[in-house]
């Protein structure tokens, strides 16, 4: 929103181990500078500001940025409970929740499934 170009090449660097991320990154933002610059209502008052969706990484975001592995090496994620209560209340309110991550733990999808 603040089209502050030193973080966004901060954060585009650390997502250098990955450009398909780097891609999405820049999509984003892009797409939330257009957003803002597009709509005046942002620049006197930003709580007039409406969001439709949301989207999170579950590694280090939902989850500790520490993940246990497990005596088979498969990562225990951890769950907040708080983080759960605003997801289910974002979709309750009709807002979109996606939620990102490069595992395919069935765990995961079972609690998000039962998020909403």
């Amino acid at each position: 929103m603040r089209n502050d170009r030193n973080t966004i090449a901060k954060h585009l660097d650390l997502l250098s181990f990955s450009p398909d991320l780097q891609i999405v990154y820049q999509e984003v933002t892009r797409s939330i500078i257009e957003h803002y610059i597009n709509n005046q209502e942002w620049q006197t008052s930003r709580g007039n500001i409406k969001s439709k969706a949301f989207v999170f990484d579950i590694d280090g975001v939902l989850s500790l940025q520490t993940i246990n592995l497990n005596s088979f090496g498969v990562p225990n994620r951890t769950v907040n409970l708080r983080d759960g209560y605003a997801i289910q209340l974002a979709v309750r309110k009709g807002y979109h929740v996606g939620i990102i991550s490069g595992s395919n733990s069935r765990e995961y999808l079972k609690r998000l499934k039962l998020l909403g």
